[in-house]
């Protein structure tokens, strides 16, 4: 479960099937694979966005701090300053692209086969359930993120 979600963060298995098995762990007899699937509905969004804003801006500072240090040790010639001039617009033209198109990250909610079913299972499992206070508040915030994000109607049967 924890590859898969890590998967996910990365990009790498982020479409349908992968957010459904995840759904599959949130029932699961184990309270461990249940909290662990349901941080990932509730956290999903944050962490992902932020590993890479501070990837991207920490290898840009690396390059041009690199490229800054070269142009001062370095033998001086025309053909060295051009090729350092060159290296910095393209730093700065991929700095404007990411700006311009940030990639969309879909959340995971979006992606789920059948909300209300799942959101069903959810909530027999937070009545039947006697596990401690904090798992409860958690199913309990997932259930309500589902039924607001998919604008559900909770029919009693």
């Amino acid at each position: 479960l924890d590859v898969m979600i890590e998967l996910y963060h990365r990009n790498i298995w982020n479409d349908a099937k992968t957010v459904n098995v995840i759904t599959t762990a949130c029932s699961s007899p184990v309270t461990k694979i249940v909290v662990t699937g349901v941080k990932f509905f509730l956290t999903e969004g944050q962490k992902s966005e932020d590993d890479e804003d501070s990837s991207d801006s920490e290898s840009e500072g690396t390059a041009l701090r690199q490229m800054m240090v070269s142009k001062q040790v370095n033998k001086k010639g025309k053909k060295r300053e051009k090729k350092i001039a060159k290296a910095l617009q393209v730093l700065k033209k991929q700095k404007k692209k990411h700006k311009l198109h940030p990639q969309a990250n879909f959340s995971a909610l979006y992606l789920i086969n059948d909300p209300q079913e799942f959101a069903e299972r959810l909530l027999k499992k937070l009545e039947t359930c006697r596990e401690k206070f904090d798992v409860r508040l958690l199913l309990m915030n997932l259930i309500s993120r589902l039924i607001g994000v998919h604008k559900m109607f909770y029919f009693d049967t």
